[in-house]
C-alpha cells in the first residue's frame, strides 16, 4: 500500500537524504505530503538526531513547500513527544507517515510501535 490509497501523510524529517529519498518515493506514488515534523533538543535550535541547525530545515521546508513542525524534547521523553506529535497530526486528518529508515530493523519496530499506538500507517518505501 501506498499514502495515496489513504490520503495525506507527514514525514519524519532528519533532513538528510534517506528521508528526501522517503519523501521522493512517496510524492511519486502519488501521496501529498502536509508535513515535514522534526525532533528538537529542548532549546529548539538543533535537530535532536543530528544536530543540523533549524535555519536549515525552514530553508528545506520552504523550498519543498511543504509545512515543517518542530516538536521539542530531551532524550528522556523523546518517544512521549514524539507520541504526542503523532496524535495531534492524526487528529489534523493525516493518517500516514513516511519514514527513511534504511536497514535499521530496531527503529523499524519502534516506529511501527509509535505509530500503531496513535493510529497512524508507516509507510517505509526505502
Amino acid at each position: 500500500m501506498t499514502p495515496s490509497e489513504v490520503g495525506p501523510f507527514f514525514c519524519s524529517w532528519s533532513g538528510g537524504k534517506d528521508c528526501c529519498l522517503a519523501l521522493y518515493h512517496a510524492i511519486r506514488n502519488g501521496g501529498t505530503a502536509k508535513a515535514l515534523m522534526t525532533m528538537f533538543t529542548e532549546e529548539g535550535v538543533r535537530s535532536r538526531s543530528h544536530g543540523v541547525p533549524i535555519g536549515v530545515f525552514e530553508r528545506q521546508a520552504a523550498a519543498l513547500e511543504i509545512p515543517l513542525v518542530v516538536h521539542t524534547s530531551s532524550w528522556d521523553d523523546y518517544e512521549k513527544t514524539f507520541v504526542s506529535a503523532l496524535h495531534e497530526l492524526k487528529g489534523e486528518g493525516i493518517d500516514w507517515g513516511v519514514f527513511g529508515d534504511i536497514d535499521l530493523e530496531p527503529h523499524l519496530e519502534w516506529v511501527e510501535g509509535v505509530c500503531a499506538s496513535t493510529g497512524i500507517t508507516p509507510y517505509e518505501p526505502l
